[in-house]
């Protein structure tokens, strides 16, 4: 769900700093690392998938004699996630992203509860 859960959990976590308890702030701050680790699977496969895409293809144009030049005018100088690319994420970062998520609007909600 991208950065969405990890900025909510660390306003949960900085409204609930100076919780007597602890639970609330550390729930925040598990919940926050947990979605941000998670994203980071669920980006970094698919990712590392089309840069291997994207090499092959600048590699075969250098084969070809392409200059430096029509290389980057032809926009593989950037990496472009597919649909299919998307599709190698691990299904299981997926659902543990939507937990963390879950935890992250639990302690945002329960924190501004207990601020008013």
């Amino acid at each position: 769900m991208g950065w969405i859960p990890v900025g909510l959990a660390a306003i949960a976590a900085y409204l609930t700093r100076s919780n007597t308890s602890g639970v609330l702030f550390w729930l925040a701050v598990s919940s926050g690392v947990l979605a941000f680790w998670s994203y980071g699977i669920m980006h970094n496969r698919p990712y590392a998938s089309a840069t291997k895409r994207r090499d092959a293809a600048v590699a075969r144009l250098r084969a070809d004699g392409m200059s430096e030049e029509e290389i980057h005018a032809s926009g593989l100088n950037r990496v472009a996630i597919t649909d299919e690319d998307a599709q190698l994420a691990p299904d299981w970062a997926a659902q543990l992203n939507m937990v963390a998520s879950l935890g992250s609007v639990v302690a945002l909600t329960w924190a501004i509860i207990k601020v008013l």
